[in-house]
């Protein structure tokens, strides 16, 4: 397992493909900034994605 909190969307993109290409059942969990980010990562594979700015505006 692997939890994320980098900021960057390039680099969880990357690091979300390497890491699922040496564990292909491995769980990716990660930061993003936006819906298409999020979306974008879930459809690379990623297991859940934290979207604090939303959460905390929910709040």
């Amino acid at each position: 397992m692997i939890v994320s909190i980098l900021p960057g969307q390039t680099t969880n993109r990357e690091l979300l493909k390497y890491y699922l290409s040496k564990n292909a059942n491995g769980i990716f969990i990660c930061h993003a900034t936006s819906y298409d980010h999020a979306a974008e990562l879930y459809e690379l594979g990623a297991s859940y994605i934290m979207l604090p700015h939303f959460i905390g505006g929910e709040k």
